[in-house]
């Protein structure tokens, strides 16, 4: 394009400006584009994931991907096999599938939930009101009692509001109701909200 100088004569732009504006807006969306990438892997970092977690690709169950944020009967999942059956990979995909749709959600194994409640880095009450917990290695600590009174307390505020809760665990709820520390009234919880209309888990 061209246009007159006040003082006569013509001016020629040396650029398309049309084709400048687009490149702008690509750089732009670009940008963007960066800046989402970047954001939502520190939603994945807040949520309690790691760098090698967010390397994990697995295809979630579909079992796991029913949880709702309506308080529903069954709203507890327990994973439950022995070591390299791909229960935390489950886990960790559950967590990314609905920190991806906008839940606010928190991955954490028995011991650092225990750890972090210890050391004042985490409250009770966040973790009552999370949109999804995940409890990964359940049962594999032998809490002390004041200890399993914070499992007991997170659990049995979860169940109370129907929040979505995921546990995988290498025992089956069978022999952890054996196991002192939990208490047989969290492991009927988690068995009654985790039932099916057959009544298994």
């Amino acid at each position: 394009w061209a246009a007159r100088y006040p003082w006569g004569g013509w001016y020629t732009s040396p650029f398309c400006h049309a084709c400048l504006d687009a490149s702008m807006y690509e750089e732009d969306k670009a940008d963007r584009e960066k800046h989402q990438r970047r954001s939502d892997k520190q939603a994945f970092i807040n949520a309690g994931l790691t760098e090698a977690d967010l390397a994990v690709s697995w295809q979630l169950d579909q079992r796991l991907r029913r949880l709702t944020r309506d308080p529903v009967p069954q709203c507890f999942a327990y994973l439950v096999g022995s070591t390299g059956t791909g229960k935390s990979s489950q886990a960790i995909s559950a967590v990314k599938h609905y920190v991806e749709r906008g839940w606010r959600c928190r991955y954490l194994t028995e011991t650092d939930l225990i750890r972090l409640l210890q050391n004042k880095d985490l409250d009770v009450g966040l973790l009552r009101d999370l949109d999804l917990l995940v409890l990964d290695e359940f049962g594999s600590s032998n809490p002390a009692t004041w200890q399993s009174d914070w499992i007991r307390e997170v659990i049995d505020g979860r169940y109370r509001q129907r929040k979505p809760t995921i546990f995988s665990s290498n025992h089956s709820l069978k022999s952890l109701s054996n196991k002192p520390g939990l208490g047989r009234l969290i492991i009927e919880r988690i068995y009654e909200c985790c039932r099916d209309e057959e009544g298994s888990v």
